[in-house]
Order: C-alpha cells, then structure tokens, then sequence
C-alpha cells in the first residue's frame, strides 16, 4: 500500500474505533479483568524536562554584544544512567562516598548568529568524571573532557545545594584547565587567522537556581561569570577578560511535596517502526496533507521505553524515558545513517472498552551523516545541515487486546506516528542555528512487558 494512504488509513481505522466505543461497544468483565493481572512494579523515578532561553556575552571583535538561544532540556536520574539538562552520562562505579562516570555534555561556543551555522563550533564534549561527595549536598568534582577534534580540557569542580522551601539554590566554582588546541579553535578563531594561543587556566563562579511554582511546574535560571586566562584575554580576537552567561525557563519535574510511589502501574515498552520521508512540514502532515514524492528515503526504528511516572498535574499521564535507535536505509540520493535519539514522552489514554492514546515526546536526535532531505531542506535556507537536532514525536494508537478481545494481546499496541527533526526555527544555537528538518510518517507496534 502507498505510504501516504497506509499512514491515513491507519489514522482513519484508529479514529473510526474510537467513535464505535463512545456509542457504547462492551467487554465481558472477565477480560478486563484480566487487565489487572499481578505483574512487576516499577517505582516512581526522578526526572524533569524544560525549556528557557540562554543569554551570553559575545567576547569577540564581531558581531553583536551578545548571543542568544533557546534551550530544551531533559532530566533523569538513574541507578546507573543520567540525563543533566544538557549533559548525559552512565555511573560504572559507586561506593561510599566516591562515584566514577563516563559523561557527555553540549558545550556552547558564543560567536554571532551569523558565524554559528558556518563554523558549527557548539560541540559535545566526551569524557570521564571522579566525583567525591563531601556530604549529600557538596560535591567536589574531576572531569577530562576533549571534543571531537581531540581538543581538551579539564575540569575541578566544587558545588553545594541549599533549599529552603520551594527554593533550591547551587553555588558552584570551577578551575578549568584548557589545551593550546583547545583554545586555538575556540579562542583565537581559527579560520579568521593563524595565531597561536598557549593553553592555560581560567576561574568561573556560578550558581543554578529551582522554585516550585505548584504541582509539577517549576522556574529555573542560572549565572556564571568566566575570568578568562591571561593567554586568552591578549588574543587579537578577544575583546573582553570575562565570559558571562544566563538562562531562565520553566519545566516540569517530580512533584516537591509528594512522597515517590513505590508503585506506578506501568511497564517498559519496545516500539518497533517504520516511516517514509516527506517534505511536507509537521502541520501539513498532522492534517494528513503528505507529500509522497520523497518516500523513497525510508527507516526502520527501535524505541526502548523506561516508566518514570503514572501522573502530571494530578492527570492520568503516563511517563517514559525513551532512547531510540533508527536505521535510515540508503537510496539513489544518500547513503544509509544511524540515528541515535533520547526523549521524555508523555501518554494520554483515553479509556474507553477500545483504548486510545495519544503520545508525545521531546528530545534530542543525532545523527551519523545528514538524509538528503534534511540536506535540501537546509540548503534552501542558505545553511548547512547539523546532525545533532531537536527530536519530536507525535503518536495515535490502540490496544490490540482491547480490539480483539483477546488477553495474549493485552499490552500490544499498534498505531501511526511522526518521527520529526528540527532546529526550532533557527532559535537554537546548540543546533548551530538552522533552518529546517525531516518528517517521517510511520506506522508502529507497541509492547509493553
């Protein structure tokens, strides 16, 4: 069956069942039931997403005084893996009062606008942290981080968390130890000369702040300030002794004064899909307006999904932490890819004797080499694409127990969703500052165990 009509059709059988069950369809009470059947607990876990805009100071000789960005951002915090707001990491050691982990962050590099999508200096730093932990809230930390051009740097790191009621307030000081080629690329700017910069030190002093608005609504800001090194201050490029940075947003994280349920009800899943690229944009696609010229360009995708928690504003809102792996095949017009991406989603169902849910995630997506798509897309822009970009997914299925009145499919679930890739409107310089992306209409299966 053609893409196009194989996504529509799955969106109208999906939308006709949910009409038949609001007239008034029926299941024997044995089935639902059945349901409820012992099984696994999963406890509620700690996690969090937001979104803010970041304002730097622009410390080179061109362009404007300062660069701005608006800045997604996920949380979780796991036995072993983690997600940081911009960093992401897995603990391979834990004892007493020492912890050792292997960590990425996304580093920001503030040129103007107009340089960002040219030189694409934002970068993810890869790494190693030792991390000894005075007391439950002092942390003292040692990190070696190096971008992927083998630039590095290091960290030591002291922080200290205060809270006092709805407020929770983290000063932190760090010693940043920086590499000749580390402040070659990033400090004497190196396609506009040829100067040389020695590596050196630099002080930065800093704190991030939380307040509970109510339920799971909270405000979020951060302040450091940057005394660059003596080597880097006398760079013909750099015009200021300081570096300076803010951010304010709000997110969504665990609800402050509710004790963590030790029981959520839900289970891991495993999605397994596949889409066909389209150039239409997400709203065309959302109304079923879907350009098939272009699905030639197809992938397959594998979704693992964690439960973090059953509710969200006292809703009945099921969330995961979902990492995801998808193949994108070659074709005439691109080689094949390996996509990698990390999401929050959300789930809505709708209960009815046929259940309906509605999904959405956010998150990040990087890919290994840019999909002809995204390559157009950006190219009539005037851009170059990025391989890191904001992750969207948008999702309508039901239960095929429920549909088929049969308990061995009662954690099934088959539906249609978009696979999306943007840069947010050219808003975001983590994405060095694009304009464009990549739609994939998919149809999955669902099963939770």
């Amino acid at each position: 069956m053609h893409a196009r009509n194989s996504f529509i059709f799955l969106i109208s059988v999906i939308c006709s069942i949910f009409l038949v069950s609001i007239t008034g369809y029926s299941q024997d009470s044995d089935y639902r039931e059945n349901q409820n059947s012992e099984q696994k607990t999963y406890q509620e876990q700690t996690w969090g997403i937001a979104i803010g805009g970041r304002t730097a100071v622009n410390i080179f000789d061109i362009g404007d005084s300062s660069v701005n960005s608006l800045v997604p951002l996920l949380f979780y915090e796991g036995e072993r893996f983690y997600l940081d707001g911009l960093e992401g990491g897995f603990h391979f050691y834990s004892k007493k009062s020492w912890q050792a982990s292997l960590l990425g962050r996304l580093r920001f590099f503030d040129i103007p606008e107009e340089y960002q999508n040219e030189y694409q200096g934002n970068t993810i730093d890869a790494g190693a942290r030792l991390r000894y932990m005075i007391n439950s809230d002092t942390h003292l930390d040692f990190e070696i981080l190096s971008d992927q051009f083998a630039n590095a740097h290091a960290n030591i790191k002291i922080s200290h968390r205060f809270e006092k009621g709805d407020l929770e307030f983290i000063p932190y000081f760090n010693l940043r130890f920086t590499s000749s080629s580390f402040n070659d690329r990033y400090y004497a700017l190196e396609w506009l000369g040829n100067e040389g910069i020695d590596g050196g030190a630099d002080y930065q002093a800093g704190a991030d702040v939380k307040y509970h608005l109510f339920s799971n609504l909270y405000l979020l800001g951060a302040l450091s300030f940057r005394w660059l090194d003596s080597s880097v201050r006398q760079a013909e490029a750099v015009t200021s002794n300081w570096e300076a940075e803010a951010f304010a947003g709000f997110g969504l994280f665990n609800e402050k004064r509710e004790k963590r349920r030790s029981n959520i009800g839900l289970k891991p899943y495993l999605r397994l899909s596949h889409g066909w690229a389209t150039s239409s944009s997400l709203g065309d696609v959302l109304i079923g307006d879907i350009d098939s010229r272009d699905t030639h360009n197809q992938m397959t995708s594998l979704f693992y999904g964690y439960p973090l928690t059953n509710t969200l504003f006292g809703l009945p809102i099921d969330i995961y932490i979902t990492p995801g792996f998808a193949y994108h095949y070659s074709s005439k017009d691109q080689n094949s890819a390996q996509e990698y991406v990390v999401a929050i989603k959300a789930y809505y169902t709708i209960k009815l004797p046929i259940r309906l849910r509605v999904g959405v995630a956010e998150g990040f997506s990087y890919i290994s080499d840019v999909t002809s798509l995204e390559r157009e897309n950006t190219a009539a822009e005037g851009y170059e694409p990025s391989k890191l970009l904001n992750y969207l997914d948008l999702s309508l299925d039901i239960n095929v127990g429920d549909l088929s009145h049969s308990d061995l499919f009662k954690d099934l679930w088959i539906g249609a969703a978009l696979h999306h890739r943007s840069a947010i409107f050219e808003s975001s310089q983590q994405f060095n500052g694009i304009a464009g992306g990549s739609n994939y209409p998919s149809l999955y299966l669902q099963y939770h165990f």
